[in-house]
Protein backbone atom coordinates (compact mmCIF):
# COMPACT_ATOMS: atom_id res chain seq x y z
CA UNK A 1 0.00 0.00 0.00
CA UNK A 2 2.97 2.65 0.53
CA UNK A 3 4.27 2.05 -2.76
CA UNK A 4 0.93 2.99 -3.82
CA UNK A 5 0.78 6.49 -1.84
CA UNK A 6 4.41 7.14 -2.12
CA UNK A 7 7.53 7.61 -4.31
CA UNK A 8 9.00 4.70 -3.56
CA UNK A 9 10.73 2.28 -5.86
CA UNK A 10 13.25 -0.42 -4.99
CA UNK A 11 15.49 1.49 -2.37
CA UNK A 12 14.49 1.41 1.45
CA UNK A 13 16.28 5.33 0.91
CA UNK A 14 13.09 7.34 -0.01
CA UNK A 15 10.87 5.44 2.33
CA UNK A 16 13.37 5.74 5.23
CA UNK A 17 14.07 9.89 4.05
CA UNK A 18 10.17 10.44 3.79
CA UNK A 19 9.45 8.83 7.43
CA UNK A 20 12.57 10.97 9.29
CA UNK A 21 11.00 13.90 7.54
CA UNK A 22 7.42 12.79 8.51
CA UNK A 23 8.35 11.70 12.41
CA UNK A 24 10.28 14.70 12.84
CA UNK A 25 6.74 17.26 11.57
CA UNK A 26 4.56 15.16 14.02
CA UNK A 27 6.85 15.95 16.66
CA UNK A 28 7.49 19.34 16.22
CA UNK A 29 11.18 18.90 15.90
CA UNK A 30 13.55 21.18 13.40
CA UNK A 31 15.55 18.25 10.99
CA UNK A 32 18.19 20.02 9.35
CA UNK A 33 19.90 18.62 6.10
CA UNK A 34 22.84 17.64 8.47
CA UNK A 35 20.74 15.57 11.22
CA UNK A 36 18.44 14.08 8.44
CA UNK A 37 21.86 12.55 6.30
CA UNK A 38 24.07 11.83 9.46
CA UNK A 39 20.81 9.66 11.12
CA UNK A 40 20.35 7.09 8.54
CA UNK A 41 22.34 4.29 7.75
CA UNK A 42 22.81 4.83 3.71
CA UNK A 43 25.43 6.24 1.78
CA UNK A 44 25.51 9.63 1.48
CA UNK A 45 25.76 9.56 -2.51
CA UNK A 46 22.71 6.93 -2.54
CA UNK A 47 20.36 10.14 -0.03
CA UNK A 48 21.31 12.97 -2.18
CA UNK A 49 20.24 11.18 -4.98
CA UNK A 50 16.76 10.04 -3.82
CA UNK A 51 16.75 13.44 -1.23
CA UNK A 52 16.90 15.52 -4.88
CA UNK A 53 14.38 13.49 -6.62
CA UNK A 54 11.92 14.57 -3.57
CA UNK A 55 12.54 18.07 -3.60
CA UNK A 56 12.39 18.33 -7.37
CA UNK A 57 8.75 15.95 -7.58
CA UNK A 58 7.33 18.37 -4.62
CA UNK A 59 7.35 16.04 -1.62
CA UNK A 60 9.83 17.97 0.68
CA UNK A 61 11.06 21.42 0.66
CA UNK A 62 14.16 23.01 2.37
CA UNK A 63 14.73 26.56 4.12
CA UNK A 64 16.66 28.54 5.74
CA UNK A 65 16.74 27.37 9.62
CA UNK A 66 15.39 29.93 11.99
CA UNK A 67 17.18 29.11 14.77
CA UNK A 68 20.74 28.51 12.97
CA UNK A 69 20.90 30.54 9.74
CA UNK A 70 24.28 28.12 8.70
CA UNK A 71 21.55 25.83 8.67
CA UNK A 72 18.81 24.48 6.30
CA UNK A 73 16.03 22.41 7.68
CA UNK A 74 13.46 19.99 5.81
CA UNK A 75 10.05 20.54 5.94
CA UNK A 76 7.18 17.83 4.73
CA UNK A 77 4.23 19.33 2.14
CA UNK A 78 1.42 19.33 2.24
CA UNK A 79 1.41 16.66 -0.41
CA UNK A 80 3.38 14.45 1.36
CA UNK A 81 1.44 14.76 4.37
CA UNK A 82 -2.00 14.39 2.80
CA UNK A 83 -0.43 10.93 1.47
CA UNK A 84 0.82 9.83 4.77
CA UNK A 85 -2.34 10.32 6.58
CA UNK A 86 -4.12 8.46 3.78
CA UNK A 87 -1.20 5.49 4.56
CA UNK A 88 -2.41 5.49 8.07
CA UNK A 89 -6.45 5.36 7.69
CA UNK A 90 -5.14 2.34 5.18
CA UNK A 91 -3.04 0.71 7.90
CA UNK A 92 -5.64 1.39 10.39
CA UNK A 93 -8.07 -0.35 8.12
CA UNK A 94 -5.93 -3.31 7.44
CA UNK A 95 -5.41 -3.78 11.51
CA UNK A 96 -9.05 -3.65 12.18
CA UNK A 97 -9.76 -6.27 9.15
CA UNK A 98 -7.17 -8.18 10.46
CA UNK A 99 -8.37 -8.64 13.87
CA UNK A 100 -12.30 -9.41 12.60
CA UNK A 101 -10.15 -12.27 10.59
CA UNK A 102 -8.74 -13.75 13.91
CA UNK A 103 -11.87 -13.16 15.83
CA UNK A 104 -13.80 -14.96 13.09
CA UNK A 105 -11.05 -18.06 13.01
CA UNK A 106 -11.00 -18.18 16.71
CA UNK A 107 -14.45 -18.53 17.09
CA UNK A 108 -14.81 -21.51 14.17
CA UNK A 109 -11.92 -23.40 16.33
CA UNK A 110 -14.34 -22.82 19.31
CA UNK A 111 -17.11 -24.35 17.48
Amino acid sequence: MSAELLPLDNSFIPFDLLFKIGLAHIENDELTLKALFTGLPHSEMGMRYHFRRLLANGWIEVQPSPSDRRSKRVIATCKLLDQLKLLDQGFVKAVEQHMKSLDGASSDRSN
